[in-house]
């Protein structure tokens, strides 16, 4: 009865894996030029729109594909301008730099190429702390969190989902 307990949590392991396997990575966007140019960071899988022809940059031949449903970042490109704007991308302080290979948004059934690109946004030094999501500490608390429970689990047992004992 225990072995049929393991059997989703491996097929949910192996999915979520799967899941994460293709994704290029934290900090990791599709630049769209135009007035203003964009970041999309919201990735949503890997393909070959158009049948463009296999990217030769990735290991499995298919292009980073994001969302243009989610949030973005404009790139502020201004040079000339003095000092840092708070949520966008300051080109001029380094904030973005292109990785060399071409990336594709999806819009309503069609695709925008862009440029595949590495960014930071929010510099602590000029905009404070308050702006930094929690989602950089997520890891961290997911382990927390489940490393307690298992040793919660293992010393006090499941309660009434405790497939051991039986049933009065």
């Amino acid at each position: 009865m225990k072995q049929n307990f393991y059997i989703p949590f491996l097929l949910f392991l192996i999915i979520s894996l799967k899941t994460f396997a293709s994704d290029p990575g934290r900090n990791y966007g599709c630049v769209i030029q135009g007035y203003p140019a964009k970041l999309y960071f919201s990735y949503s899988k890997d393909g070959n729109p158009y049948n463009w022809g296999p990217n030769n940059n990735t290991s499995n031949g298919l292009y980073h594909i994001y969302n243009n449903n989610s949030s973005n970042y404009e790139i502020y490109n201004d040079t000339q301008a003095d000092g840092y704007h708070c949520g966008v991308i300051n080109s001029k302080f380094g904030e973005y730099h292109q990785v060399g290979e071409v990336c594709f948004v999806s819009s309503g059934g069609s695709y925008l190429q862009g440029d595949l690109a590495t960014y930071s946004v929010h510099n602590p030094t000029y905009c404070g702390t308050n702006s930094l999501p929690i989602d950089n500490y997520a890891v961290i608390l997911l382990v927390l969190m489940g490393g307690g429970g298992f040793f919660y689990i293992r010393k006090h047992g499941v309660g009434f989902f405790d497939l051991t004992s039986e049933v009065k």
